[in-house]
């Protein structure tokens, strides 16, 4: 990892505070968060909702997209 990737996570675990970051319930997830997958390179946020999944955003990290995940 780069310096500037470090201080981007950083500041994504800063703006989590107040926030539940959700762990991953399987061991297998390759990115260690509940709603968070890796997709092109990138980390794709979603819910469930209502039987549908919702996409919340695409991320540069995997706590970004763990962020807007507990955000929602």
């Amino acid at each position: 990892m780069e310096a500037g990737t470090d201080a981007l996570e950083e500041a994504a675990v800063a703006e989590a505070e107040g926030f539940k970051l959700h762990l991953a319930k399987r061991r297998t997830s390759a990115t260690g968060y509940e709603g968070v997958r890796k997709q092109r390179g990138r980390y794709q946020a979603y819910v469930n909702s209502g039987g549908r999944m919702v996409h919340i955003g695409n991320y540069d990290t995997a706590v970004e997209a763990a962020v807007a995940y507990a955000k929602y």
